[in-house]
């Protein structure tokens, strides 16, 4: 499947192609916005800023067009956030869509806590000190700010790097894991999605 991908921020951009191909699918193209305020209205974020990027990135001709949000503090849920966007591209782009299938994902809270859902591969992450760091944490990363979880466990001068790390956890993070899957809401839908 051809993908093209629009994602928030620097995460989203350089990690889900990763995951893209990781599942099989060829990424023809990719764009990142930067989100307003989260107070800032979801239709209109949708009208101003991802429509027109979907009618970008429909000039690849993907088979697919994944979006992926950040939930940050809103109080909405994830699915009626991703239901409310899908709505306003099928009313703004439904006569140029054709085949191409849009998936929009909410990542609760954070794109972290999507790439901390594999608690044995952020054992292995260089910056740590010691391999056991996950014996700590929670059972899901659903609605949690993970970077703080392994703070108290960092070499001396080293600090989380969203581009660096973060590309490593997408690269090693064991996707089709049911155990992995059920700690993380938004991972199961982003694997759903491809």
């Amino acid at each position: 499947m051809k993908v093209a991908i629009i994602g928030e921020g620097e995460t989203e951009y350089y990690r889900l192609p990763k995951f893209v191909g990781r599942l099989g699918h060829v990424v023809v193209g990719r764009a990142r916005i930067v989100m307003p305020n989260p107070e800032f209205n979801w239709e209109r974020l949708f009208e101003l800023r991802i429509v027109p990027l979907v009618h970008a990135m429909l000039t690849k001709n993907p088979d697919k067009i994944l979006i992926v949000l950040d939930r940050e503090r809103r109080p909405d849920c994830c699915p009626d956030l991703a239901r409310r966007g899908v709505a306003v591209i099928a009313q703004h782009c439904r006569h140029r869509l054709g085949c191409c299938q849009v998936g929009v994902v909410i990542s609760d809270m954070n794109f972290e806590s999507v790439l901390f859902a594999d608690y044995e591969v952020v054992d292995q992450l260089a910056i740590l000190k010691s391999e056991n760091v996950s014996s700590t944490f929670p059972p899901s990363t659903d609605g949690q700010n993970v970077r703080p979880w392994i703070s108290h466990s960092l070499k001396q001068g080293h600090a989380y790097q969203k581009i660096r790390d973060g590309i490593f956890l997408a690269k090693h993070i064991q996707l089709s894991s049911q155990e992995v899957q059920a700690r993380n809401r938004s991972l199961r839908k982003l694997v759903h999605e491809l």
